[in-house]
């Protein structure tokens, strides 16, 4: 960039006219000195992650840019390299303890997210399709594909100079002390289900099982 002494006497100079219904900065972006201002701001993202358009089955679409509430979450992660992929998985794990790998599925006309999940005593990962995920586990799957995608920016396309989130105090998934009520000793098989919505309520959801040796306890973060 210009220092600010000649870029300003060279804008003052090329100036064009204002119009009341156009954003000055548009027209003013033909003087090569001020273009980048208008493609960093016209790079900024901001982003309101909505967990159930992230967990419901959507459209493929080509993936460049993660869609402001995260309902192409499955064709932009499909965007990504092994590597990049790895990176989301790892960081997600650290949040999601257990998860081991997450990737795009399709399903007919659709497409969705398929994450599998390490489970204590049980010798390969579960799978979970997206909507069978917790709105914290997608919503901070969610800030990993809006941080990882200028990693995976085509040729020719370029990444968000600014990545927002809105709501950033909404939490992703709770600590365990978030949890009210303790764990039920007389029903061993149960999920125990957290949701910001509705804290500090906790639920215990009673699963019935033919076979005893299949019962098991499991937190559903």
């Amino acid at each position: 960039m210009p220092n600010r002494t000649s870029a300003g006497a060279a804008a003052g100079r090329r100036l064009p006219a204002t119009l009341p219904d156009r954003l000055f900065l548009v027209a003013a972006s033909s003087v090569p000195e001020l273009r980048p201002v208008l493609d960093a701001l016209s790079r900024i993202k901001v982003y309101n992650l909505n967990p159930r358009e992230i967990g419901a089955m959507q459209k493929s679409d080509p993936g460049d840019r993660l869609r402001r509430d995260g309902s192409n979450a499955a064709s932009v992660l499909q965007q990504f390299s092994a590597d990049i992929r790895q990176r989301v998985t790892v960081n997600l794990s650290r949040i999601v303890p257990g998860v081991s790998d997450a990737e795009t599925k399709t399903l007919g006309s659709q497409e969705t997210i398929e994450f599998r999940q390490s489970v204590k005593g049980q010798e390969h990962p579960w799978r979970f399709l997206a909507g069978d995920m917790s709105d914290g586990a997608l919503r901070a799957f969610g800030i990993l594909l809006a941080v990882f995608q200028a990693k995976a920016a085509r040729e020719g396309r370029l990444p968000p100079s600014l990545i927002g989130l809105e709501e950033p105090e909404m939490p992703c998934i709770p600590q365990p002390q978030a949890c009210c009520c303790p764990p039920s000793a007389n029903v061993p098989n149960t999920v125990r289900s957290w949701s910001p919505a509705t804290a500090p309520t906790c639920w215990t959801i009673r699963i019935s099982r033919p076979n005893p040796s299949l019962q098991s306890t499991t937190r559903m973060d």
